[in-house]
């Protein structure tokens, strides 16, 4: 089975977060009420994946099976720019 779909078909109750107490349901709810669509809104909103990081792939798992096409998790977290010294 499809990761995605594996998680997808997890109950709401199923817990993803042991650190913080967050189950499916939660992160689920938080992303399409509040229109989360990265890893950093989800842990800043659920505190899932915000503690060891063991949880981090099934949250963006439960960000790609929730969003679908919206959610890339190759997309950059923020547009940084290097600058060099002028020499």
């Amino acid at each position: 089975m499809d990761p995605t779909a594996a998680v997808a078909a997890l109950p709401d109750d199923a817990e993803i977060c042991g650190c913080n107490g967050v189950n499916k349901g939660m992160i689920v709810a938080a992303i399409t009420a509040q229109g989360l669509t990265t890893l950093d809104e989800v842990r800043g909103k659920t505190k899932a994946s915000a503690s060891c990081g063991q949880c981090t792939g099934k949250v963006e798992l439960l960000l790609a099976a929730t969003l679908g096409d919206k959610y890339d998790f190759r997309r950059p977290k923020a547009d940084v720019q290097m600058h060099r010294p002028d020499p």
